[in-house]
């Protein structure tokens, strides 16, 4: 469970207003939910700010819709956020939606931007309906290397997808 006090953050509500507005009409993946799935993960890491869970939530506003980053900085702005968190907030979601997907983007992003890639891909493998044996190890040994406290719970809900009908004991 995330912590309360992140997820609560006017921020972070700022965050999920806006990313409602942007993804209203859309079909197919529920943007939102996924979104605020990895948001709800990143806020159980030890040392994450309400700026990572904000950014969290919009990861898919730069990615998939037509709003551009001087525009969500404005709308965080006239929800109340300070420039400054503001800018720190849309770099942190540019910083993870521009460029190459390739390793070499993880080798050299930010602390919090790898967090922030290592979880969006963790909620897309663990969220099939089969998840694919080889990439859930990889992404094990990645979560690892970057989080010990994330790839404990990834182990969790990698077992949980393989064992559905388990009871937490």
């Amino acid at each position: 469970m995330a912590d309360a006090k992140l997820l609560t953050h006017s921020l972070v509500r700022a965050a999920i207003r806006i990313s409602e507005v942007a993804h209203a009409g859309q079909s197919g993946t529920p943007y939102l939910g996924h979104h605020r799935r990895v948001a709800e993960i990143v806020g159980t890491l030890d040392g994450v700010t309400e700026v990572e869970v904000a950014a969290a939530i919009l990861l898919g506003v730069l990615a998939d819709t037509p709003v551009h980053a001087a525009e969500l900085t404005s709308r965080l702005v006239a929800s109340g956020a300070e420039q400054a968190v503001a800018d720190a907030v849309v770099g942190l979601v540019s910083e993870v939606t521009e460029g190459t997907t390739s390793s070499d983007k993880m080798a050299s992003a930010s602390e919090p931007a790898k967090r922030l890639m290592l979880t969006d891909r963790i909620v897309q493998v663990i969220s099939g309906a089969n998840p694919n044996p080889a990439a859930c190890d990889l992404l094990v040994d990645l979560a690892g290397d970057a989080d010990p406290l994330l790839a404990g719970w990834l182990l969790h809900e990698i077992n949980k997808s393989r064992n559905p009908n388990r009871t937490e004991g």
